[in-house]
């Protein structure tokens, strides 16, 4: 499921409400996320190690099968992806006038993917987002850039990112809640 963008209010799965959320509040919410995504991953980690879990342990069926892991996975890996597209694309706004901004793919993981290779690999988006949006300063958040036909500026795609990643880890922390806890 993807979550809602630019709706009024509070999301009512994650919580975030992107069309109030200030340029200080996406920022902090950005750079955040791969530290809550690896606070959340690390079950997968722990079960690994106890070999019941992403490995194919015996009892891997009684925390998650390897469908399930691999949609935490790929769930991860699409907050990445947009936090590696918003980096890119608040680069390019603050430097050209109405640029393209990039559209991430959709994630294609490969199987057996490590879970800690891939958090590191968000932990780098988070951190070049972090720093693409800490270049802005107060007029640069309304500079807009085109992503098809449509007009974004650089805080709307840092809500959509905040929002999305969020969203994204409270899906994935309920599965795993619901997971070792039937």
């Amino acid at each position: 499921m993807s979550p809602t963008t630019g709706s009024a209010g509070a999301c009512p799965r994650c919580g975030i409400d992107q069309a109030g959320m200030l340029p200080a509040d996406a920022v902090a919410t950005i750079r955040s996320l791969p530290r809550r995504w690896r606070a959340a991953l690390a079950v997968l980690q722990e079960d690994s190690e106890a070999g019941d879990g992403i490995d194919g342990g015996a009892d891997t069926d009684a925390v998650l099968d390897d469908d399930a892991v691999r949609d935490v996975l790929t769930r991860a890996d699409g907050v990445r992806a947009r936090l590696a597209c918003l980096a890119e694309a608040a680069r390019r706004i603050r430097i050209s006038e109405r640029p393209e901004v990039p559209v991430p793919d959709e994630p294609a993981l490969e199987p057996g993917t490590d879970p800690d290779r891939l958090l590191d690999a968000l932990e780098r988006a988070g951190g070049e987002a972090g720093e693409a949006l800490d270049r802005l300063d107060g007029a640069d958040w309304e500079r807009r850039g085109r992503r098809g036909d449509a007009e974004v500026t650089v805080l709307d795609l840092a809500r959509e990112v905040a929002h999305h990643g969020v969203h994204e880890l409270r899906v994935v922390e309920a599965d795993l809640r619901a997971a070792r806890n039937p």
